[in-house]
């Protein structure tokens, strides 16, 4: 029987896998589409969102994962099986898998329960939880040759603040704010300038196309919706000027939380930190001008490595789980 020990980033908004000692790693949106009559399962990931694209009038979307919270167990478990058979080599035996999932440092012994009965029901056992601040540690540490600094994983739905050093959480927060608070604002902001009302999907293009720390910035994105007036289908060009604010509450909220959690520190992990700083991880480390937002608000260095939206994966990859 093929033996493997794999990872598990499961996210709000995408789940990835990797196996330890190699090159293979598989991301996939985290939703599931079910029938609208019968409930009938369709599909998980980029098979749910082509199902929905395909038959949109009777098929429903369910986003199996919030908060670092399970909300549909078999949608998750279905999730799971999706992302485990695209990245285990084709074999014709039946593989026994084994897990290391990230979970943020604050889950509850409930949360963690649900979670370990979700991949029981997928197949995988048993189930080792790493917390993700610690496995965004170990990439971005490693990267920049430090052992010691503090931690900034914006997600979709929450991000994780934390001070790390020997590979611990010395000392973390969980903040209920990421990209999907910064969406809405989008869509508030979007509304009441243009008068247009455009989708969650919308929004979320639109940032990953124009939004900036820069509040000058006037990169364009075209954003289509419903004329608020007519009723009519309509398309406005919008500027990352005028997205700036959706962007700024929320990353001022989290800056401040960075700056009281080192206010708790004890004066050697303080120094580590300051020395070394922050670094950021997650897909809202992707938004341009980060790293100098942060670097501004936090006075002390912020940096980050590529595709910092995988840096948990690949640090549970490295370290966390044998080939």
């Amino acid at each position: 029987m093929a033996y493997y020990e794999i990872a598990f980033d499961l996210g709000s908004k995408n789940t990835r896998a990797g196996i330890a000692g190699t090159d293979i790693f598989y991301n996939e949106p985290t939703v599931v589409a079910y029938s609208a009559k019968g409930n009938k399962y369709l599909g998980a990931g980029y098979a749910a969102l082509k199902a929905y694209e395909k038959d949109k009038q009777n098929v429903v979307l369910r986003y199996p994962v919030s908060d670092g919270t399970v909300t549909d167990r078999a949608g998750a478990a279905a999730m799971i099986k999706s992302v485990a058979s695209a990245v285990i080599p084709q074999s014709a035996y039946e593989p026994q898998i084994k897990a290391a999932v990230s979970v943020s440092a604050g889950s509850s012994a409930d949360e963690l329960r649900e979670i370990e009965r979700v991949f029981v029901d997928a197949g995988v056992y048993p189930v080792t939880f790493i917390e993700s601040a610690v496995a965004a540690a170990e990439y971005m540490f490693n990267c920049f040759g430090v052992t010691s600094g503090g931690i900034i994983n914006i997600g979709h739905k929450m991000t994780e603040i934390a001070a790390v050093s020997g590979g611990k959480t010395i000392e973390g927060a969980t903040v209920y704010l990421g990209g999907d608070i910064i969406n809405r604002g989008i869509v508030y902001l979007i509304e009441d300038k243009f008068h247009l009302s455009v989708r969650d999907e919308v929004a979320e293009k639109v940032k990953e196309k124009c939004i900036s720390f820069n509040s000058k910035d006037v990169t364009t994105a075209v954003a289509g919706g419903i004329d608020l007036s007519s009723g009519l289908n309509k398309e406005v060009r919008v500027t990352a000027k005028d997205l700036y604010p959706a962007l700024s509450d929320t990353m001022e909220y989290i800056a401040a939380a960075a700056l009281s959690l080192t206010g708790g520190l004890e004066d050697d992990v303080l120094r580590q930190v300051r020395r070394n700083g922050f670094f950021l991880a997650g897909g809202g480390a992707r938004i341009y001008g980060a790293d100098s937002y942060f670097a501004e608000k936090l006075c002390m260095p912020v940096r980050m490595w590529d595709e910092p939206e995988c840096a948990v994966i690949n640090g549970m990859t490295r370290k966390f789980i044998k080939r």
